[in-house]
């Protein structure tokens, strides 16, 4: 595990960056300092390729700050524009990191910034705006030409591990809400805006087309609105399946091709009664797809709303243009969103909406490639897809509680192999009690604790009774195994560390997996060597590099 080094200032375009490169003259100038994890990122290509690329890390520049990215979601857009190159207008003309939806903690401030400080946990709003057009002071920075939107190039975006933002659209999240779902607030900005704008109300139907990330948390949010009754449909049954389970009180509706446009408009309104009166007042479109607008067109009510949310086609020939004209019903869109960070922040603060079931398959920073790629192909069964590890707190300062694990010979390392903070016991219980919540990306000394928590909980368990306590898919049938070897044999291999070495010695015994080989000891009623404790311990420290742990 490399360390990395902080650069000064950011290439103009935002854009050269490739790790073969050597930095420029003024950057190797530059005051540097030394992060404790690299900076990998996931680059999209001018020829559609991804790339999974070291990163330099900048220093925050005035009225900037750096933040260590916790989570990122995969939008519909980073998989276009790696399959396509472009959205409308956006081409990507070189290479540039992508992603946009993203949460993270701040680790460094620059000049000038007031509102922020080390340690805090923001959400990033990532179009920053010029703020001096008249769109701009008119409050509709949404619509800033001059906008630049973090992941569409050439701006960087947050698939990465460290990112420099404008600290004037870093959002500061309240300690009940998760990077996971801090990453979430992007596409909540996106539907409420829609939402805003489309002016739904309260007793008033309306309906959502497209059960995907942006139609789920649209229907969610209708429902919190107040909107009532409320349908979505889609032509996937596994996603209104989800749907039903998001939000019960909605209707779903299984969209029919062979019935057409007309048909299946038709066929939706009558979910609502038979009346004109009776039909959906306004339709969020959330796909973007030329059919699915033209079927929320027969949908809505006579005067009603079809509010398109998603993107799609830059030209589209065959919508019903006289019947819209004719029925007075109004088409209208947004471009992404203004002004929706706080009410979303406060929507998930208070509870009055929850969406950490949207969130199917995290992946770690390392693995982006996968996870755009199972993200891309809906018969993977994904919803959003996140990338990182927004479990694992990276401690920058010294002088808070922190271990630092070394480990010699074959796990020789150039900075320690973890840097884990200690958490509060209850905490680590409450992780514990949460069970299957936390995969395989969650780090080994989190889990540790975790495990620590919950056998004083129970009462210092015997080793067979482990597997009870065991976070799945975190500290399995392997790692305990490794331990109960670890007791019972000595390892061949050479070791430096032994109790003679009286600080080395000391740390490892005192490090949360330390402590927890001695419980596991203990209750075995055996002694352990120093031998056996490196072996435990390298067992674990090789897991952590094994998965590169964001």
């Amino acid at each position: 595990m490399a360390p990395a080094t902080i650069v000064s200032e950011e290439p103009v375009n935002g854009c050269s960056h490739a790790a073969t490169e050597p930095p420029q003259a003024k950057q190797m100038a530059a005051e540097t300092l030394t992060a404790p994890l690299p900076n990998p990122s996931l680059v999209v290509t001018a020829d559609h390729r991804l790339k999974a690329e070291e990163a330099p890390i900048y220093a925050p520049k005035k009225g900037e700050a750096l933040v260590h990215v916790k989570a990122t979601g995969v939008c519909g857009s980073d998989i276009h524009f790696w399959k396509t190159g472009k959205i409308g207008t956006l081409v990507f003309e070189g290479d540039c990191i992508i992603g946009h939806e993203a949460a993270g903690v701040v680790v460094r401030c620059g000049e000038g910034v007031s509102n922020l400080r080390p340690g805090d946990r923001v959400a990033i709003e990532p179009g920053v705006p010029c703020g001096e057009c008249f769109l701009c002071t008119e409050g509709r920075y949404n619509l800033c030409e001059d906008v630049r939107f973090a992941g569409v190039y050439p701006y960087h975006g947050t698939i990465q591990r460290y990112k420099c933002h404008p600290a004037k659209w870093l959002h500061k999240l309240p300690d009940n809400i998760s990077y996971a779902e801090g990453a979430l607030l992007e596409p909540l900005s996106v539907a409420m805006h829609g939402i805003r704008t489309a002016g739904l109300a309260l007793g008033v139907g309306s309906v959502v087309c497209g059960a995907g990330p942006i139609g789920l948390i649209a229907l969610a949010a209708a429902r919190a609105s107040g909107a009532h009754p409320l349908v979505i449909t889609d032509v996937e049954p596994s996603r209104l399946a989800f749907a039903k389970t998001l939000v019960p009180s909605a209707v779903t509706y299984r969209v029919d091709p062979a019935l057409g446009a007309e048909g299946n408009g038709r066929a939706i309104r009558r979910l609502f009664g038979d009346d004109e009166y009776s039909a959906p007042r306004t339709v969020l479109e959330c796909t973007g797809v030329e059919s699915s607008i033209c079927t929320a067109a027969f949908t809505a009510r006579r005067g009603g709303v079809v509010m398109v949310i998603g993107v799609g086609r830059e030209v589209m020939n065959n919508l019903p243009f006289m019947h819209l004209s004719l029925a007075e019903i109004k088409l209208e869109f947004i471009n992404r969103y203004r002004d929706t960070w706080p009410a979303g922040i406060a929507c998930l603060s208070s509870g009055i909406l929850d969406l950490k079931s949207l969130i199917s398959h995290t992946f770690p920073l390392e693995k982006a490639v996968d996870a755009l790629t199972l993200a891309s192909d809906y018969r993977n069964g994904s919803i959003k897809v996140q990338i990182g590890n927004p479990n694992y707190d990276v401690t920058y300062n010294s002088s808070t509680t922190e271990y630092s694990v070394w480990t010699d010979g074959y796990y020789k390392r150039a900075t320690p192999v973890v840097k884990a903070k200690i958490y509060p016991r209850e905490r680590m219980l409450e992780v514990g009690h949460a069970g299957n919540r936390y995969d395989n990306t969650v780090p080994k000394l989190f889990a540790s604790q975790v495990l620590m928590a919950l056998w004083e909980e129970k009462g210092n368990m015997a080793p067979s009774q482990l597997a009870s306590l065991q976070v799945t898919g975190v500290i399995n049938e392997e790692t305990v195994a490794a331990a109960q070897v670890a007791m019972a044999e000595k390892d061949s291999d050479p070791l430096t560390i032994t109790e003679n070495d009286t600080e080395a010695w000391a740390a490892m015994v005192d490090s949360p997996f330390g402590k927890l080989a001695v419980r596991v000891a203990n209750a075995a009623g055996k002694s352990i060597s120093s031998i056996a404790m490196e072996r435990f311990f390298s067992f674990v420290a090789v897991q952590h590099i094994k998965f590169n742990y964001t």
